[in-house]
């Protein structure tokens, strides 16, 4: 696996930020997500973050009803407070993580908002 960083490093060591994890998570389970966010979160340690808080856009009691466009909401509102955002392997293919990438290429990345992508 190929990590981008598609900004720069963190420059503020003491700041806490506030990280999105976009990843693929049709057809996998809970256990297997889980899983993945904490490989992530050792990854983002090797990258050099030291204070930050992973945004919770796992929405393990979301309504049965809820249908894609729901989770994308959800989601998009989550995105607007990230300081980083992390795209796990797949996020290119996976419906929702392409938008939350468009979403941080349009509207995050000229704000300043890091990014990394596993290719």
């Amino acid at each position: 696996m190929i990590i981008t960083n598609m900004c720069q490093k963190p420059k503020d060591t003491e700041k806490t930020y506030n990280i999105f994890i976009s990843q693929p998570m049709r057809g996998l389970t809970d256990n297997e997500i889980e899983e993945k966010r904490l490989q992530i979160e050792n990854t983002l340690k090797e990258l050099g973050f030291k204070n930050y808080k992973i945004l919770d856009s796992f929405f393990k009691g979301a309504p049965i009803s809820a249908k894609p466009l729901w989770f994308l909401g959800k989601s998009f509102e989550i995105l607007s407070s990230a300081d980083v955002v992390y795209f796990a392997e797949g996020y290119v293919k996976a419906r929702g993580c392409s938008m939350e990438y468009e979403a941080w290429s349009k509207y995050l990345h000229s704000g300043g908002v890091l990014c990394y992508a596993e290719h």
